[in-house]
């Protein structure tokens, strides 16, 4: 048996007090993951779930919810902060409206919106007129 210790001050010791900058509301982390106004327009397409199939084909294969349950889920839509519902909903929704669109991680989505989405989300912000 082999036992471990760490001095209190060594690196693997200490740990963070700080959030991650994907748990601060406004704060995006990677560049994929805002998908501006001019990708979507530039694809040509009419609706924005036809706009992000192509811009972003990998949020429309279903995730394994967790917990080891056979279900699969796709990422939920909020517009403008709202609830819209699932990723449907965005064939409602014009290419020519949107701002842009941001994807949250699914583990960040009940720090945000106090309720667990497995596969993430898509919060589209609609253009100012």
């Amino acid at each position: 048996m082999v036992a471990s210790t760490a001095c209190a001050s060594s690196p693997a010791a200490r740990t963070s007090t700080l959030a991650p900058a994907s748990a601060i509301p406004g704060v995006i982390t990677r560049s994929q993951d805002l998908i501006e106004r001019d990708q979507l327009l530039g694809t040509g397409e009419v609706t924005m779930y036809d706009a992000l199939r192509q811009v972003r084909g990998d949020l429309f294969r279903p995730r394994r919810a967790p917990g080891g349950t056979t279900a699969e889920e796709l990422p939920a839509v909020y517009v403008n902060e709202f609830y819209q519902g699932a990723i449907d909903v965005l064939q409602g929704l014009t290419t020519d409206v949107v701002r842009d669109v941001q994807v949250v991680r699914s583990i960040d989505t009940s720090m945000r919106f106090g309720r667990a989405h497995p596969a993430g989300a898509l919060l589209v912000r609609l253009q100012l007129r």
